[in-house]
């Protein structure tokens, strides 16, 4: 199931109102739990050492991502470009940025400006949780130039992550309390 396909609960805007959880984020709200995610997402992409970060990039890129995880939750994501099932089985999707700016200097050549893709990997576990999305994993994509085959295998390790979180988490409801 996908929150873009199920009708369960709507809000006023018609799109599809879900509980939004962070793997291990015990209690709390979703705005709670989507504040994790956003956490999650910035280690992601603050890993390489040589990236820098000023405070008006950062609040610009969190708030990037929180926009886009309350979109999630209100079940407004567009498939492709926003979402998209991972594996064909419908059983964990990613919520996608692209073009994500970041700034480094790298020891080997002149500060630069790229951007960077980033994923939030998810399950909706509604026989557990009810109605919502479970963040397992946040990560940059490493896209590997002329290489496909190798950026589709570190996209698969990714993927492994989150679903050995899923299937590990499952008996103690992967550290959540469901709210409703």
């Amino acid at each position: 199931m996908s929150v873009v396909d199920n009708s369960q609960r709507s809000n006023a805007c018609g799109g599809l109102e879900v509980d939004f959880y962070w793997y291990h984020g015990g209690g709390g709200t979703t705005d709670d739990h989507i504040a994790l995610a956003v956490d999650a997402l910035m280690a992601a992409i603050k890993t390489p050492a040589c990236r820098l970060w000023n405070p008006y990039n950062e609040r610009l890129t969190r708030a990037m991502f929180k926009k886009r995880l309350e979109k999630a939750a209100q079940g407004k994501l567009r498939p492709p470009q926003e979402l998209k099932s991972l594996r064909g089985a419908d059983i964990l999707f990613e919520i996608r940025w692209t073009d994500v700016n970041v700034h480094e200097r790298p020891t080997d050549g002149p500060e630069r400006h790229i951007t960077v893709e980033v994923r939030l990997i998810h399950a909706q576990p509604y026989d557990a949780l009810g109605l919502c999305i479970l963040g397992l994993h946040a990560h940059e994509k490493t896209i590997i130039i002329d290489d496909e085959k190798a950026t589709k295998d570190i996209q698969d390790g990714q993927i492994d992550i989150a679903e050995r979180r899923l299937l590990s988490g499952r008996s103690e409801c992967w550290g959540v309390t469901r709210r409703r």
